[in-house]
């Protein structure tokens, strides 16, 4: 029997009609993705690895690399990026005049490198008319404070000198406790490498928001690592993995120089790492725009009335142009055979798709599927584009699929046979509208991602280089505060809270909605997926921080808001840390209110937690929103018991905690420690914490937590309504717990020692303050 006779058999082989009807059906599927964007090669070079100083200079590296870790920093430098990208697209295409885009945002940041250097050059001049020595902590943050930009900037270029000058401030500190007398002179010393830094660092930021920075910054990765003993562990890493360049490593760059500067003598080796952060852009890698052209022309090709196209040399030509932007997929680079044999099959799969008039009936299909509910402006010609637009989103989806495959799967045809197919199924079920019969999708119910028909993804937008899918059907909502309650967003806030902090709803009114869902494409971001949705109100010009509104589509969210489960998608947890890292193929969905509800400038309630080991203590900031916190003043008004506020507090506290320590890669979570890096989070040998260790030290830290606030509470309860009165956004409880029980057990469970079940005895010192305000963690 021969081996085509033993092939998987799909029902996509016979599908030769398109039963569309006056329904308007459709089909998406599960689809299993790849993400393109990963770690930052700093966070990956010492995830999991866990080295022992060598000296005390050393240790106190890593506890002040550790202690300069600011998220703001790092939100500053994603908003500089995404102004960046904005003023590109707005000035010129992304797909022509690439040497322009550099040109135009070199020209655009030039100000602010002028200004940086200059403003540090000034602190440096003016620092030595003081004697840092004998200044207080709070003499140096005003004398920081102090220097301010000459002119009228953006709120990007504003918030980028803010972040930096928080760090430069818990560097003078550390030169002041370090160098006592000649402390002035060193920090002096620090400030003229600094101002050194800023140009070729801006400069990178530039290259990385059009997309030409370097995938691997190895020189300052090794550098980090010989200073945290790791040289072996990086040299391996560097080997296996092929990291691209994340957001948080501009901050990670600059946090290591200033560590580096403040900890060690001053020598070379400091002039040898700010050399190495001016990287020659020649040496990028385009892969993302290699992969578009590779896309535009296998596009061009489907859609060509040349009976002589063959879907075999198509798919082979563009499978090569898909695997570099796939961590995983470089296996495959190079190994002709396996890649001839996938588009070979994957060929036979999109045969009956190739040529226009093939093209024809599928566009017919996408228009009916929903095409002009959301692109009103669609001609016959944009639907047939998107036809073979959508071809290529299955052949590129189920190449990603095959990609994450193991060997002995790739390297066995007839096992990779199977997989293929399953992998071209699960790929077209979620790109294309119902091309089968419907007793078919009777038959296999995993060829549709939704019970209901009806929608399909489209690339958006219309025109133009493809950055992301919208869902065809926006969905009308009743939502009920009971329902969004389970659904949690980034750093475990659930939707009913934001909603009622946000927009004022209140605790048990249900509201009318549409839900808009979105799916990531290489290269893209939130925020250029919210300029670019000019027609949903409230994303589009509706401000640079409207892509604040959309959230992670998780199988959870999908099934409590839409009641459509398959619709979501499962993510890698350093994907539910913040909204500057997105993967291909991840999903999100944006919540549009009725007119009349008004987004409020307003912080939600969060809790932040830095674990400081040298010094035996943890310390827990929880900001309580002005919405919560004036409900709490008005009980303590009305003389109603203090228990029944901290009883609040608590359920808050417990809610929080509970995210937090079964999510260690928050970035809520800071760690202090000689031997763990601040970002040794997601991966964190957790495992050594045993379920019964996690509970307890839960319940440990809430017991702490709970008894110094009702003690501020019952001395301080006037203070408390000071602050909430003040005209500042909500107030934060500052805790600091010293000699906590289980604290010993958790550095233990970071560095892989397994403990004991039992905590150890300690009598813990609890000590709150509050604060108008969100304070800085």
């Amino acid at each position: 029997m021969s081996m085509n006779n033993l092939a998987p058999k799909s029902p996509f082989l016979d599908a030769t009609s398109f039963p569309v009807t006056e329904s308007e059906s459709l089909s998406d599927t599960n689809e299993v993705f790849s993400f393109l964007h990963s770690v930052s090669p700093f966070t990956s070079t010492y995830e999991n690895q866990l080295g022992i100083p060598e000296s005390p200079e050393s240790e106190e590296f890593s506890v002040l690399l550790s202690e300069l870790y600011n998220d703001q920093f790092d939100e500053s430098v994603f908003q500089l990026i995404a102004e960046a990208r904005e003023l590109v697209e707005s000035q010129i295409s992304q797909s022509a005049f690439p040497d322009q885009q550099e040109l135009i945002l070199s020209e655009h940041f030039a100000p602010l490198s002028v200004e940086l250097e200059g403003l540090l050059t000034d602190m440096e001049i003016k620092l030595s008319e003081y004697d840092l020595d004998s200044m207080t902590t709070r003499e140096i943050d005003d004398f920081v404070d102090s220097f301010q930009m000459r002119q009228s900037y953006s709120p990007g270029f504003e918030g980028f000198w803010g972040s930096i000058k928080k760090a430069l401030k818990k560097g003078a500190r550390f030169v002041k406790n370090k160098a006592k007398k000649l402390a002035s002179k060193a920090f002096g010393f620090v400030l003229k490498k600094v101002a050194k830094f800023v140009k070729p660092w801006i400069n990178k930021i530039v290259k990385y928001a059009i997309n030409k920075l370097p995938k691997k910054y190895r020189p300052l990765a090794k550098t980090l690592a010989q200073k945290m003993g790791l040289t072996k562990e990086l040299e391996e890493h560097l080997a296996a993995d092929d990291s691209i360049a994340n957001v948080d490593q501009f901050q990670m760059e600059f946090n290591v120089l200033l560590a580096n500067l403040v900890t060690s003598p001053p020598d070379a080796q400091q002039d040898l790492i700010i050399a190495e952060i001016n990287v020659d852009s020649e040496s990028s890698v385009d892969s993302e725009e290699n992969y578009y052209l590779a896309r535009e022309q296998f596009v061009e090709k489907i859609l060509n009335d040349d009976e002589q196209v063959e879907p075999e040399k198509l798919v082979e030509e563009f499978i090569p142009a898909i695997l570099p932007i796939v961590k995983t997929g470089m296996k495959l680079i190079g190994r002709k055979k396996i890649v001839n044999f996938i588009a070979k099959r994957m060929a036979r799969l999109i045969a009956k798709f190739v040529g226009k008039k093939n093209a024809y009936p599928l566009s017919k299909a996408i228009t009916n599927a929903g095409l002009r509910l959301i692109n009103l402006e669609a001609t016959d010609q944009d639907a047939i584009q998107l036809a073979g637009e959508a071809v290529a989103s299955v052949v590129e989806s189920a190449v990603r699929q095959i990609a994450v495959l193991p060997d002995y799967i790739i390297d066995n045809e007839n096992l990779l046979e199977g997989y293929l197919v399953e992998a071209f199924e699960s790929a077209a079920a979620s790109n294309l509208p119902d091309i089968l019969p419907e007793e078919t999708y009777l038959q296999r119910p995993n060829l549709r991602e939704a019970q209901s028909h009806g929608a399909t993804w489209l690339l958006q937008p219309l025109h133009g280089r493809k950055f992301y899918k919208k869902y065809s059907r926006i969905y009308q909502k009743k939502l009920s505060p009971h329902r969004l309650r389970h659904v949690i967003t980034y750093n475990g806030l659930n939707l009913s809270e934001l909603l009622q902090e946000q927009y004022g709803l209140k605790p048990g009114e249900n509201i009318d909605a549409k839900i808009h869902l979105y799916e990531m494409m290489p290269g893209s971001s939130l925020p250029q997926l919210s300029r670019l949705e000019t027609a949903t109100r409230g994303l589009g010009n509706w401000g640079n921080t409207a892509y604040s509104q959309l959230h992670p589509l998780t199988h959870e969210a999908a099934e409590y808001l839409l009641g459509e489960p398959g619709l979501g998608r499962s993510v890698e947890p350093r994907y539910l840390r913040d909204r500057h890292t997105t993967g291909i193929g991840q999903r999100f969905y944006y919540i549009e209110l009725p007119a009349n509800r008004i987004k409020r400038k307003t912080c939600s309630s969060d809790l932040g937690l830095t674990f400081d080991f040298p010094r035996k203590q943890f310390r827990a900031s929880l900001f309580i929103s002005e919405l919560l916190a004036q409900n709490l003043a008005l009980k303590l008004r009305q003389n109603q018991a203090i228990g029944l506020v901290v009883s609040e507090l608590i359920a808050l506290l417990e809610q929080r905690l509970a995210y937090l320590l079964s999510n260690f890669y928050s970035n809520r979570i800071r760690i202090i420690h000689g031997n763990i890096d601040i970002r040794n989070r997601q991966n964190a040998n957790l495992l050594y914490l045993n379920q019964i260790q996690r509970r307890n030290f839960s319940a440990t830290i809430l017991e702490n937590l709970g008894r110094g606030l009702h003690k501020y509470l019952i001395e301080q309860k006037n203070l408390f309504l000071e602050n909430v009165a003040d005209s500042a956004d909500g107030v934060t409880f500052v805790m600091t717990v010293r000699n906590s029980p289980g604290l010993q057990q958790l550095e233990n469970a970071l560095l892989g020692i397994p403990s004991s079940t039992y905590m150890e005895e300690g009598i813990p010192d609890v000590n709150v303050t509050n604060i108008a305000g969100k304070a800085s963690d």
